[in-house]
């Protein structure tokens, strides 16, 4: 038997429900660049790392560096490639440049990780380097990414 009542109450669970779930994900960040900028400082438990417009450090009290920023990358995207042209390289370092990649890029964490040279095994990779720009463009393209990265961190880098 139909009765008002009844029907009125299932409607009404109904949008409730369906409200809900709208609220819920329409805070979500559902577009990784839209509205996060690279450009910051950003840290884990282990390491750090301070980029702007023109230059970038990392800190992880091992592999420290500092350098210019040579490429033009766009820092709101949801991925890239920065190449760097070192100004204080890691000890043992003698070409002049690396590159950092990042990719799902928010508002308040990103991925990001150096490249580095496995060539002679992932017990005893170094850090991977280019002796001048153009060599460095060729080699460190988004494309050849992970040729250079053996893993992803599992927690993502938060702004600080």
């Amino acid at each position: 038997m139909f009765s008002r009542e009844r029907y009125s109450a299932r409607v009404e669970s109904a949008v409730f429900f369906v409200l809900f779930w709208v609220v819920l994900f329409s805070g979500c960040d559902t577009d990784p660049g839209s509205t996060g900028d690279l450009r910051a400082n950003w840290a884990t438990e282990y390491d750090r790392y301070q980029i702007d417009s023109s230059t970038i450090s990392y800190n992880d009290g091992y592999s420290n560096f500092a350098g210019e920023i040579k490429n033009n990358p766009d820092f709101t995207a949801a991925y890239g490639v920065i190449i760097v042209e070192y100004t204080t390289a890691p000890s043992g370092v003698t070409d002049s440049f690396t590159a950092v990649y990042w990719r799902d890029l928010h508002k308040d964490s990103v991925l990001l990780a150096n490249a580095w040279d496995f060539s002679t095994g992932i017990g005893s990779a170094t850090i991977a380097t280019a002796a001048t720009y153009e060599a460095a463009q060729k080699k460190f393209t988004q494309a050849a990414s992970e040729t250079f990265i053996y893993s992803w961190a599992i927690k993502p880098y938060l702004k600080q």
